[in-house]
């Protein structure tokens, strides 16, 4: 009996040693994969063809289903246009296994800034921002002219927003 405890005494002792020797080391969290106030970490998107189109989104997820974060896309042969959104986030759609965000982008392109509508879908690995014929509002943002007929081409893939090509 004795021999049998000393045995698993042993053991454990072994399998202690072990798992401090193959312990990970845990690095300190960066802004980009923290979460905000609401346990939310902030979400990054990615979407680059051999073409040269380029975009990146960052959504933060905050408290009271508001949203904010930044959108830069860039197309081969056209000009780039980036900036800062936040707006609202609309609930799980338990059939998409979706969300569907409506912003304001405030964009810079070709040098000029505006205000836009930006409609956002996301969920289960991906991101799709919405595209359509837009107009001005008579408040000088421009929205989309008929949000029935939005389209969503692109898919970006979730990635870790410390890649280096969401930084760029």
């Amino acid at each position: 009996m004795k021999k049998i405890i000393y045995t698993i005494l042993i053991l454990a002792v072994l399998l202690g040693i072990a798992l401090l020797i193959n312990k990970k080391e845990v690095s300190a969290p960066t802004d980009e994969n923290v979460g905000n106030s609401n346990g939310n970490p902030t979400l990054c998107f990615i979407y680059n063809t051999e073409g040269g189109d380029h975009l990146t989104l960052k959504l933060h997820v905050l408290d009271d289903n508001k949203v904010e974060g930044s959108f830069i896309q860039e197309f081969a042969g056209k000009d780039k246009k980036s900036g800062e959104f936040s707006g609202t986030a609309g609930p799980l759609d338990p059939e998409m296994m979706a969300r569907k965000a409506d912003t304001i982008w405030t964009v810079t392109g070709e040098g000029v800034t505006n205000k836009e509508e930006l409609l956002i879908i996301w969920g289960e690995g991906t991101a799709s921002p919405a595209f359509g014929e837009m107009k001005d509002n008579g408040k000088g943002v421009y929205v989309y002219a008929n949000p029935l007929k939005v389209t969503y081409p692109i898919n970006l893939s979730d990635t870790d927003c410390n890649d280096p090509a969401v930084q760029k």
